[in-house]
């Protein structure tokens, strides 16, 4: 049978308070009391007949050997979950009882967060003005989280909905590759759509911020020369020009002015 200390060794993965990781948690928790012969104690409330066959061991009758062990998977299952949770389920008496009370709370609330999950993933539309590594980062976000809770996106699907979100400014090069791939028999994975826009993104990126800073060249000059005619000579207090660059005798640049 189990010892408390081997059982308080092993990792448990923590219940988010949402529930977001419930299908993972569940599973793990079936593992690690299964690894120590506890994970009976989900299904049963009673001796089992393992433990009557067994018999008294070291004056501990099968009888207090269940509840030992009764104890200790009830305590690794409570150690697990958040406070807000253990408020609804510490009057429970048997492993059972808190197991069906976790079930009944995060089974049904996992498929509303499923169904919401799944919405976002296909609703994610991104915009031209949007960060493109962004808007893929977020739907790959959304995607794993829907794996570990039991819902897994096939790399066709997951790949249309890609493609689907994109803003028009991409489409229509997906739309040929689409094309090109399915007249050839071939198969356009999610990466290869990723990997395309990404670096569409990165060029469309690049050609705007050297537009910007083409038009800021411009307004600089053209502020630079509206400063210059507002400056007025100290030798001839003529406007447009310097002390330095006057034109006029005695001007720093006497006789340089056109013939």
């Amino acid at each position: 049978m189990a010892e408390d200390s081997m059982v308080h060794k092993l990792y448990v993965e923590k219940l988010i308070a949402d529930g977001s990781n419930w299908v993972t948690y569940c599973n793990r928790m079936l593992w690690v009391l299964r690894s120590c012969w506890l994970s009976n104690h989900l299904t049963l409330m009673t001796v089992m007949q393992t433990y009557t066959n067994i018999g008294t061991v070291n004056s501990i009758t099968p009888k207090m050997q269940w509840v030992n062990n009764e104890a200790t998977a009830m305590y690794t299952i409570v150690a697990s979950i958040p406070n807000s949770m253990f408020t609804n389920i510490k009057s429970k008496t048997t492993t059972k009882d808190v197991w069906d009370a976790l079930k009944a709370l995060y089974e049904g609330h996992t498929q509303m967060v499923l169904v919401k999950m799944s919405q976002q993933l296909q609703t994610s539309r991104c915009s031209e003005v949007d960060n493109m590594c962004e808007h893929f980062d977020k739907l790959t976000n959304l995607r794993e989280q829907l794996g570990t809770m039991g819902k897994s996106i096939l790399d066709n699907e997951y790949t249309s909905i890609l493609m689907e979100l994109l803003p028009e400014l991409y489409t229509a090069i997906l739309g040929s590759i689409a094309t090109a791939a399915e007249m050839s028999g071939m198969t356009v994975f999610a990466a290869v759509v990723v990997k395309i826009a990404t670096d569409e993104y990165d060029q469309h990126t690049l050609g705007t911020e050297k537009g910007k800073d083409k038009a800021f060249t411009i307004d600089s000059q053209k502020k630079k020369k509206g400063k210059q005619c507002d400056v007025e000579c100290e030798h001839c207090h003529k406007k447009g020009h310097t002390k330095a660059e006057c034109w006029a005798k005695g001007g720093g640049n006497e006789g340089g002015g056109p013939r």
